[in-house]
């Protein structure tokens, strides 16, 4: 084989390398499904208040398993109710003051219709048995609040989500 086809040949397998690793690197979390507005400051007035229907907001930080977790039944539920609900992230930033939304923890995920709050959920359980039990929880709640389907007479789902998790929000906190 002579001197050019070697370079040749070199120069083709360090391309398909990079392009390998390229391919094999992890891409970031940073893009919202298609079903998840992405609200801020900025736009929650035009994307949730006054909005009609029902609205999901998650206001979450992503640097905690508990919101991690949480966006991913967020997700999952944003797939599952697709045109029947909103729904909405909020990417939280620990240095803002939570007082505006009436944050206390992370993950808050809070329930809109028509524009104004009728219930909310503030963080996620931390017991293995609760949290196995939080997805058909979280369906039950859409259900029953969000979309008012109690056809059944027996049907209960009042639920008091408030999990001591002590992903406390305070604005001088560090997450």
């Amino acid at each position: 084989m002579n001197h050019r086809k070697r370079a040749l040949l070199a120069t083709l397998v360090a391309v398909l390398a990079v392009l390998s690793l390229a391919a094999c690197a992890k891409q970031p979390k940073t893009q919202a499904p298609p079903d998840i507005t992405p609200v801020n400051a900025g736009n929650f007035s035009s994307e949730v208040v006054g909005q009609p229907g029902v609205t999901l907001v998650l206001f979450h930080n992503l640097e905690a398993w508990q919101s991690q977790d949480m966006y991913q039944r967020f997700s999952w539920l944003s797939q599952s109710y697709r045109g029947r609900l909103k729904f909405c992230a909020f990417a939280w930033d620990m240095t803002a003051d939570p007082a505006p939304y009436h944050l206390e923890m992370l993950p808050t995920l809070v329930m809109y219709r028509d524009g104004y709050e009728v219930d909310r959920m503030r963080g996620i359980p931390d017991d293995s048995q609760a949290l196995a039990a939080l997805n058909d929880d979280l369906e039950l709640w859409i259900l029953r609040t969000g979309l008012k389907l109690t056809q059944d007479p027996t049907f209960q789902a009042a639920f008091d989500y408030r999990f001591k998790n002590g992903v406390r929000l305070f604005p001088e906190n560090d997450f």
